[in-house]
């Protein structure tokens, strides 16, 4: 009677568990092919496997960070900005989308080299604590290209090398060092 007892639990317990998992696996497998469809350069195919994502299992910083980078790649930068936004808001502990973010700021037909910087030096703060080495060289490289917008080529420099440090594969930051010339 009671291994009678425990089943029916066991079974009403997978009952109530399959929908909300039913939902978990199908974003999974829409984000899989949204990431396949980047790779093969279907943007438009990507914003719709992350939109059944959104319409299915709800808001994700992930996914919107995501977005942003297809809008970034697609010289949306409007649209970008706003989905960075929404995964910095969702994700506030999340570095690199800061680091998403201060680019969608330093893009575009009017930049704002305050708020990109703002923003970078958020995830600055926040990619230290992590140890996210590669992020962090991110940062200090977007950080450079500011520095180098606003004629201040030693600080440029310093972001460079700082970016280097934290990456010395990173062949933005070795090629804008060269470009700073001596």
């Amino acid at each position: 009677m009671r291994l009678g007892h425990y089943s029916f639990r066991f079974l009403l317990l997978a009952i109530l568990l399959a929908p909300r998992s039913a939902p978990a696996a199908d974003a999974r497998a829409h984000f899989e092919r949204a990431q396949a469809l980047v790779r093969d350069g279907d943007f438009k195919g990507a914003l719709e496997e992350y939109d059944a994502i959104l319409n299915t299992a709800g808001d994700d910083g992930a996914v919107r960070h995501n977005r942003a980078l297809i809008f970034l790649k697609t010289e949306e930068y409007d649209k970008a900005r706003e989905e960075a936004r929404m995964a910095t808001d969702l994700d506030p502990k999340e570095g690199r989308y800061q680091v998403t973010l201060g680019v969608t700021w330093m893009k575009g037909d009017k930049p704002d080299l305050r708020k990109a910087s703002t923003a970078l030096k958020t995830a600055v703060s926040i990619l230290k604590k992590k140890r996210d080495y590669e992020g962090l060289a991110m940062a200090y490289f977007n950080i450079g290209v500011i520095s180098q917008r606003r004629r201040n080529l030693e600080e440029a420099r310093r972001f460079y090398e700082m970016a280097l440090d934290n990456n010395p594969a990173n062949t933005n930051a070795r090629e804008a060092l060269g470009t700073l010339g001596g």
